[in-house]
């Protein structure tokens, strides 16, 4: 949370997700739990997405604690 997106060295990140601009935000990271292929488009994660708001909320007050 607040990080560079694709900011780890050792991942193979997609195209799509070195170019996108700014930090991870609590609301950018809602939208990409949600659908991370809509939000990035071209990234290769096969993660379908988390539909229900509370586990999406669940997932991100836990990264926030990893602060």
């Amino acid at each position: 949370m607040g990080s560079k997106h694709a900011h780890m060295a050792s991942f193979d990140y997609s195209d799509a997700m070195k170019a996108m601009p700014g930090n991870w935000t609590d609301e950018e990271l809602n939208e990409f739990l949600y659908s991370p292929r809509a939000h990035v488009p071209g990234t290769k994660m096969t993660f379908a997405g988390l539909k229900k708001d509370q586990e999406r909320a669940n997932v991100i007050a836990w990264l926030n604690t990893l602060k």
